[in-house]
């Protein structure tokens, strides 16, 4: 389906394609899904438009309301790297979302003055004429893989511990990145060190073996295991 409204930032959208841990696994992939909109590729440059924006009163206008609309979500991407404990020097605001809370999410933006550009079966992205609110992309969850991440949100506390907002466990970030490393070679440091730095800050907390079956999915499993000896006895 194509974009709602054309131009240089939807046109950064159209990449290779869909990513597989939350939409098809590669057994499912067909040649009339490409190119479609390959979201944790382009998320990952759609951040250049957040240069400028106030993330602490974009959150406080969405996140109550999302509690209070009774909203499915968890924040993915760069923000919940710091939710998580690893800052990054960019974020971008990317949310996984159930497929039926959808309209409940869309609702809301355009009352805050976003305008969705992209709409598709699989992803959603909004863009306010303000710089300040900047951009929002959202993942639709609605197959298995997906809606298993949303069952295992877990509440983090932001701003000062005011407030609180649900993000995907580390491992499904790190399952992710994988994804995201594989759709695109060129971002394999950047992703892998992010990885490696999730792996480093909660090391025997994690779930070795989601992350082996992630890794598993792309032919990667050798070089989860080698991650595994590196970092599974750290804390």
């Amino acid at each position: 389906m194509p974009a709602e409204k054309t131009g240089s930032r939807c046109r950064v959208l159209i990449q290779n394609t869909l990513p597989e841990l939350i939409f098809h696994k590669r057994s499912e992939r067909s040649a009339s899904l490409t190119p479609l909109l390959d979201f944790l590729f382009a998320a990952s440059r759609l951040n250049v438009y957040n240069g400028g924006v106030n993330f602490e009163r974009v959150l406080e206008a969405l996140l109550g309301e999302f509690d209070c609309r009774h909203i499915r979500y968890a924040a993915i991407g760069g923000f919940a790297l710091g939710v998580l404990g690893y800052p990054r020097t960019t974020i971008d605001l990317d949310f996984l979302v159930h497929k039926d809370d959808l309209n409940k999410v869309h609702d809301l933006l355009t009352n805050l003055g976003y305008q969705r550009v992209v709409h598709t079966e699989n992803v959603s992205q909004y863009r306010h004429d303000d710089d300040a609110w900047g951009s929002i992309d959202l993942i639709h969850a609605f197959r298995k893989t997906s809606l298993a991440m949303l069952a295992r949100v877990k509440s983090y506390p932001v701003f000062g511990e005011k407030r609180t907002v649900k993000a995907v466990d580390p491992e499904d970030v790190i399952g992710l990145k994988v994804q995201a490393m594989v759709n695109d070679p060129d971002r394999r440091p950047q992703e892998l060190a992010d990885i490696e730095r999730l792996m480093d800050l909660y090391g025997s907390k994690l779930d070795w073996k989601r992350i082996q079956e992630y890794y598993d999915v792309f032919g990667l499993g050798a070089e989860a295991k080698q991650l595994r000896k590196r970092f599974r006895r750290v804390h």
